[in-house]
């Protein structure tokens, strides 16, 4: 399994000439897909938004879109691709009140004393 860092996805997301480049290169001609982990997925959330300014929904669309393509995997595709909805259509959420709302979707309790994600969590 290969691993993607989160210097390597803000570089194809967000990076100049050369940093992009340096990224698409470290995922040509790999022998297998690289798997973007949970806790990248959050980092690159974060970083994206704190030192880019990237509004969410448009984060979202982006490592959706990375996501969903032949080279990079998610750890648990399903679980990625609903967080990764929720943080597009809900603003006020981070990406980590994202996943907990999408594993509350699947069945696993969250306990939070957040109401927003518990309003979330318990909405229609």
């Amino acid at each position: 399994m290969r691993l993607l860092d989160t210097n390597v996805l803000v570089g194809l997301l967000a990076g100049d000439g050369d940093r992009r480049d340096a990224a698409l290169r470290v995922l040509q001609g790999a022998p297998e897909p690289h798997v973007v982990s949970e806790s990248v997925l959050v980092e690159t959330c974060w970083v994206l938004r704190a030192a880019y300014g990237v509004p969410n929904d448009t984060i979202a669309r982006s490592l959706a879109d990375l996501l969903g393509t032949e080279e990079i995997l998610a750890w648990d595709a399903r679980l990625a691709e609903e967080a990764l909805e929720h943080l597009a259509a809900r603003p006020t959420l981070g990406i980590v009140d994202c996943l907990l709302l999408a594993r509350a979707g699947s069945g696993d309790a969250v306990v939070t004393f957040d109401r927003r994600l518990a309003r979330a969590i318990t909405a229609p």
